[in-house]
């Protein structure tokens, strides 16, 4: 993907955070229990990039004066825990008090209204909005928006895409949380079809949630999650977006949080080469060993090692080679059943003086017969 270049928040003088895709979730692989707060540690992360946005607009030296949510409050799409929501409210009541804050309905947003943190929306707080249909509005920046939230069907989305270009007044920036052709998923695969430039205003700032690797594709930029949610997010930065909404001019921040690290046990040091990437990160060790190597009393070794270099969370995900096992390589294109039993057969006789060619016939006669 190429590289994106941007001005500093010091030269663009920003009046706007924008950030998306918090997936705030109590990950019971990861997540621990605080004795302190009684809060999952993986949920309590995502509490903390809030804390680190609103330590920003506090104590930075521009003039924040609007933030915008792109969409994905919660990882889960419904029946969010009570304290969950709590927390929430807790950090978005701040939040509130010191900016206009504009929340935009994500995929994973859909069942939220009925849920008590919308309070906050009500006409106690009719400043700070929380976008659930498609509208152009004037901030407090006095710079027209146009909002499109998530739509399931992409027919819809279009049919109001060309709303908000057709309307009589063009907004200055549209903010939606959509997908669309030509962008790429975390698996690296593209959004398939073909997304035509006459749909895009060149007057017009394009930015959306929804994919969590940051990338413009055409006119859009995709501002990603603001820290790492899993290890598909291994290896990529994160960051919250400061825009000044007048000149549209756009710069990354990247807050603290912990990272996802791999360590393969099969590289020549692999301890040595990942000592400074474990402490205050999440760890997953993969690779092949023999099975007999992979004790119970090996993995706790490891584990211990890890925790005392000071791993927030440790997965083991090593493959278990039996003797005389072979693996076929997923790029070996080996594909037919006589092919594998071939290459089976000369890998397990290659150190004895077996016949290979009556190997490969009763192997291929008991395999067919099977």
């Amino acid at each position: 993907m190429k590289k994106l270049l941007y001005l500093s928040p010091e030269v663009i003088k920003p009046d706007t955070i924008l950030f998306s895709d918090i997936h705030l979730d109590e990950n019971k692989e990861f997540g621990k229990i605080n004795p302190d707060t009684g809060l999952n540690t993986r949920f309590e992360e995502g509490l903390d990039i809030l804390d680190q946005i609103i330590s920003y607009i506090a104590n930075h030296p521009f003039q924040i004066e609007e933030v915008k949510f792109l969409g994905d409050i919660f990882k889960l799409k419904d029946r969010i825990p009570n304290h969950m929501l709590v927390e929430f409210k807790k950090k978005l009541h701040i939040l509130c008090q010191l900016v206009h804050f504009t929340g935009l309905l994500g995929n994973h947003d859909y069942n939220l209204l009925q849920y008590p943190f919308i309070d906050l929306f009500n006409n106690n707080w009719e400043d700070n909005l929380f976008i659930t249909k498609a509208q152009t509005r004037v901030d407090k920046n006095l710079v027209m928006y146009g909002y499109i939230p998530y739509q399931r069907d992409m027919e819809t989305f279009w049919e109001l895409w060309k709303s908000i270009h057709n309307g009589s007044v063009k907004p200055n920036i549209i903010l939606f949380h959509q997908e669309l052709p030509g962008a790429i998923y975390n698996n690296n695969k593209k959004v398939p079809g073909i997304l035509p430039d006459s749909i895009f205003d060149p007057n017009i700032l394009y930015i959306s949630g929804h994919l969590h690797i940051y990338q413009k594709t055409k006119n859009v930029l995709w501002i990603g999650s603001p820290y790492q949610v899993n290890f598909s997010d291994e290896g990529v930065k994160k960051y919250i977006w400061l825009l000044n909404s007048k000149t549209k001019q756009i710069a990354p921040l990247e807050l603290k949080y912990p990272k996802f690290i791999t360590i393969n046990i099969n590289d020549p040091n692999p301890w040595e080469e990942n000592k400074n990437s474990i402490s205050g990160n999440y760890i997953r060790i993969i690779g092949e060993t023999d099975i007999s190597s992979y004790t119970n009393s090996y993995k706790k070794e490891v584990k211990e090692y890890l925790e005392q270099q000071g791993a927030k969370g440790i997965s083991f995900q090593i493959k278990r080679i039996k003797p005389n096992q072979v693996t076929i390589l997923s790029d070996s294109n080996i594909e037919d059943d006589s092919s594998i039993i071939q290459t089976y057969s000369k890998e397990l006789i290659s150190n004895n003086n077996l016949d290979i060619k009556k190997v490969i016939q009763t192997g291929t006669e008991i395999f067919y017969q099977g």
